[in-house]
């Protein structure tokens, strides 16, 4: 009696882990009870508007509505059913990225990141026009300072009606290089 009795418990103690290890046939969190759903009811250009935001996990940087992958075909079935479902686009790629990681949306989901990625390019255009800014006022102060100390056309032409030193000797040291 003993003996078949610690068969038994044997028996039931090997049978206890598989039972453990069986999934359960949906998981929690994850509605896939796809007997009620009609999902023909779901046109294309709705999955694809939701696709549009996504991009293939194997084609790098392909949009997930223009990859004919299998594997983007078969997301966007599920994308197809869970619309079915009555789940909002964000609901939708907010599974997507907690099953499959960042990679699946174009725009970085860290808000640190997001906000780098969208005021970098705005920082870099005031730079740039700064440092353009800069760099024309430089432009300008230098044609000023050049045409501070050049002669005028009148002194050239011998025209001039000032009695200005500065343009004196400056008109004897254009003189006698000419000359020379």
């Amino acid at each position: 009696m003993t003996r078949r009795l610690l068969i038994v418990l044997v028996l039931l103690l090997t049978a206890l882990p598989l039972n453990a290890q069986q999934e359960p046939a949906n998981p929690p969190g994850d509605n896939t009870d796809t007997t009620n759903i009609d999902v023909e009811a779901v046109p294309y250009d709705d999955v694809n508007e939701v696709a549009a935001r996504m991009y293939c996990p194997i084609c790098e940087m392909e949009p997930l509505h223009t990859c004919r992958a299998q594997t983007c075909i078969d997301w966007r079935e599920v994308i197809r059913e869970r619309l079915a479902r009555g789940e909002t686009e964000d609901e939708i790629i907010d599974y997507f990225v907690t099953t499959y990681g960042d990679r699946v949306v174009g725009i970085p989901e860290d808000e640190g990141l997001r906000l780098f990625s969208l005021a970098g390019p705005i920082i870099m255009f005031f730079v740039a026009l700064g440092v353009a800014f800069m760099t024309f006022q430089r432009w300008q102060q230098s044609n000023d300072l050049v045409s501070e100390g050049a002669p005028s056309t009148e002194v050239l032409a011998g025209n001039s009606t000032s009695n200005n030193d500065a343009d004196d000797d400056y008109r004897k040291r254009l003189e006698s290089d000419l000359q020379s």
